[in-house]
């Protein structure tokens, strides 16, 4: 082995390395197809970039506005780089535009900066719907200031530091992040970018073959970018119309897992967090996570709801049953809601499928009602939004959140005074004809694909272990006989509210008796029983169902300004089942029937003590509201505080003030380098001749280093210099010049010249641009400019 190295040293030595050609200087021509060519891929990564950014954002957008922006900043962007005349025209337009708002309006600098401030406020503040920025260009303001930060920032990268893996994985950590974040509209904003990224490949393939001195096969690279403009976007189509919708089929199932565990983390992290709404707080279940047992209500007023109808409105949801009690897993992440939000897989998913036939759907408008809720807090309360049905549209001051289940929720908890508008669509089943309608649609759908029903049947359906075969075994005798789900958890429902008495004062359970089974045994107890005997029933048939909590809205708790006072003794507990194709479907027990298929009850109830805790008619409330029954009274609402969270001040100036100090410290850097090792500068600061020699030598010798290239002990400097230029191909500004001055100045004492020192810049010079050409730019950038 030793052998054949020796020989491979000898056989190189015996055939030493070809100079390096020096490049051709590029035509006026060559360098505007160039820029050309540089500016496309900018604008296809921008767009791409900032399509998925603006996800993120509460406004409304579309590709075309962002496609024009984009192009209008890329334009902008070249005609800087190339033209000076521009800034200067910039310049002079925008003092000619204070001089004339100055002569008009009194312009005032103090006024204009509160203008300035007031629009940051707002977009710190997370753009709130009741700023009038919204009305006044606010939106459109911000979209423009994005898209000038990444179409400058993308344009500099291409342009003065290329690597096409910098920009690759800068781009890829754009979608990564939003994809972690829950953000799944990103199909087109990715294609878009991938179609810049195959612009660029050609320049990195030009590249290498320059530094390989392969000139004679490396064509322009603005040719080869132009000729992979078309490739990229037939690629990416073709990647479009191959790739099938469902892709499960192709998933390992070990590593599908581990990456959703991975998502899942960073999810947790960095989506939003919530204080979910719990039946403690109201009285209907003793703290310590045990349910059952005597209540002791609260008629504190929680909220102030303005709906047509009186209705139930959910506010959290738990898929996991104990055996004494139910909790929330949260396995899947949140994710925002927008418009563009109805028509996604996830929100299909979370609030059942909305993709239905002709005839289904007529089906469905006969068996759903629309409602507009308006809720306003009278408390400070909890981030949940209570939401009946399906939303269509939320109206809120703050971002709106949702989950896999249903949950609707903002980041910072509702204070007194806030409020939201939300319209939804809810299964409405005190209409008539509801069970024949919903047979019907359940006979439609059962053979229509439901890509989420088996993840729903596999979450849905857990039971504890030690359940007792007696509650199932109830299940099946009471619904012996039925055909469908549906009818199944009807009778499931007519069961428990016949057989079963409702009450308040009932006994702790045992603590080593299920909760449900000890239920089925007396007969006895209030929501909490009814509901969770009716999802842990249905469970057992290997129905979906879940546990839902929130509260009921009644006609009698209409005010005299029209809206429903919403007390705490209103909260409330009922089951939602899952049909195959259909969705999520409410189910409460402990409403009293005139048959087993009304949902609500009328207001003639003959149980007082269960029309307390149930949901009330539906029929529209004939009274009229007064002329200001859009706002609460002065003594149940306070003016909104729209001053910004300090901690979301504190968090965003430790940020930016982070950021800016760094860019400071990069850009000093980045000043340092191009003008510390010019001689003018040197001189310029009084150095002599020997110390400008000594102070190029120590960077010489950092930079040969860098090469690979230290003197060996057997050598002299000249040998050593002649040896550096054989193995970098030196013809001019060698190392050995540098060498001589060296060694006549350190052995022969001789004065250091000018023209000595001329030498060591040329040599410095050069080993500078030799490093440059070798290394790729974010190597240079991060060694030579941040390190050293």
């Amino acid at each position: 082995m030793r052998r054949q190295k020796e020989k491979q040293k000898t056989e190189k030595a015996s055939h030493p390395k070809a100079p390096k050609r020096e490049l051709p200087a590029l035509t006026i021509g060559q360098r505007a197809f160039n820029l050309l060519a540089d500016a496309l891929s900018s604008f296809f990564l921008s767009a791409g970039v900032l399509m998925a950014v603006f996800i993120v954002l509460p406004f409304p957008r579309s590709m075309g506005t962002t496609l024009l922006l984009c192009g209008g900043m890329v334009l902008l962007v070249v005609l800087l780089s190339r033209k000076w005349w521009v800034w200067t025209s910039l310049i002079l337009l925008g003092l000619l535009s204070i001089g004339v708002l100055w002569y008009q309006n009194g312009f005032t600098l103090r006024r204009e900066w509160n203008q300035v401030v007031s629009f940051f406020t707002w977009w710190v503040s997370k753009f709130p719907r009741s700023s009038d920025w919204w009305t006044r260009g606010g939106p459109l303001l911000v979209q423009i200031l994005l898209t000038a930060g990444v179409v400058v920032l993308i344009f500099l990268m291409i342009r003065r530091a290329y690597s096409f893996l910098m920009t690759a994985v800068a781009v890829s950590a754009v979608f990564i992040t939003l994809y972690i974040l829950n953000y799944k509209e990103l199909v087109i904003p990715l294609c878009i970018a991938l179609v810049g990224l195959s612009m660029l490949l050609p320049r990195s393939v030009h590249k290498s073959m320059l530094k390989k001195n392969r000139l004679i096969l490396a064509p322009a690279r603005s040719y080869m970018q132009f000729l992979a403009l078309p490739v990229g976007v037939l690629a990416v189509m073709l990647a479009l119309f191959i790739t099938p919708q469902d892709t499960r089929q192709f998933q390992s199932p070990f590593l599908y897992q581990q990456s959703m565990e991975i998502k899942q983390y960073f999810s947790n992290i960095f989506t939003a967090k919530r204080n979910s709404f719990s039946l403690e707080s109201t009285g209907y279940q003793p703290a310590g996570g045990r349910m059952g047992g005597p209540i002791d209500l609260n008629y504190d007023p929680v909220m102030i709801v303005r709906t047509d109808y009186p209705l139930a409105v959910r506010g959290s949801v738990m898929d996991q049953y104990t055996g004494y009690s139910w909790e929330d897993s949260r396995k899947d992440g949140t994710h925002l809601f927008h418009e563009d939000t109805l028509d996604s897989d996830d929100f299909q998913a979370a609030f059942g499928t909305d993709r239905f036939n002709s005839a289904s759907r007529q089906i469905l408008n006969d068996i759903t009602r629309n409602a507009t809720t308006e809720i306003t807090m009278v408390q400070d309360n909890v981030s949940a939004l209570f939401v009946a049905g399906r939303p269509q549209s939320v109206l809120s001051d703050q971002d709106v959140y949702f989950d896999m289940q249903s949950e609707m929720f903002v980041k910072r908890p509702l204070s007194q005074g806030e409020s939201y508008t939300i319209v939804s669509r809810f299964f409405n089943r005190d209409l008539e004809g509801f069970a024949s309608g919903i047979l019907r649609l359940e006979r439609i759908t059962q053979n229509q694909p439901d890509l989420d029903y088996d993840r729903i049947v596999e979450r849905y359906t857990q039971l504890p272990d030690n359940l007792p075969q007696e509650v199932a075994d109830m299940a099946r005798m009471v619904t012996a006989g039925a055909d469908t789900n549906y009818q199944k958890a009807a009778l499931l429902e007519r069961w428990i509210n016949e057989n079963t008495t409702y009450s308040q004062d009932v006994p702790m359970p045992p603590e080593d008796q299920d909760f449900v089974a000890h239920f089925l045994e007396t007969r006895e107890g209030y929501c909490t029983y009814m509901a969770s005997a009716m999802a842990v029933m249905a469970r057992t048939l290997g129905i979906p169902s879940r546990y839902v909590v929130g509260f009921s809205v009644r006609a009698a708790d209409m005010n005299v300004e029209g809206g429903f006072t919403v007390r705490n003794a209103q909260a409330h507990a009922w089951a939602e089942i899952y049909l195959k194709g259909i969705g999520w479907i409410p189910f409460d027990p402990t409403t009293r029937y005139e048959n087993s298929l009304n949902f609500f009850e009328s207001d003639d109830s003959e149980e007082p003590d269960r029309l307390d805790n149930s949901f009330s008619s539906s029929q529209p409330v004939s009274s009229q509201p007064s002329s200001d029954s859009t706002s609460m009274s002065s003594a149940d609402q306070d003016p909104q505080d729209h001053t910004m969270d300090p901690e979301v001040i504190r968090t965003v100036l430790i940020v930016l003030g982070t950021a800016l100090l760094m860019a400071a410290w990069i850009t000093w850097r980045i000043w340092r380098r191009k003008h510390r090792y010019q001689l003018e500068r040197l001189r310029q600061k009084g150095k002599g001749n020997d110390k400008i020699a000594a102070f190029y030598g120590k960077d010489m010798t950092r930079q040969l280093k860098h090469l690979g290239l230290s003197i060996h002990p057997e050598e002299t400097w000249l040998q050593f210099g002649r040896r550096a230029d054989e193995k970098l191909s030196f013809s001019q500004n060698t190392v050995s010049d540098w060498m001589q001055v060296l060694m006549d100045w350190r052995y022969g004492e001789r004065p250091v010249t000018d023209h000595d020192v001329q030498v060591a810049q040329d040599v410095h010079r050069h080993l500078e641009q030799y490093l440059k050409s070798h290394w790729n730019a974010v190597h240079y950038f991060v060694i030579r400019v941040l390190l050293e």
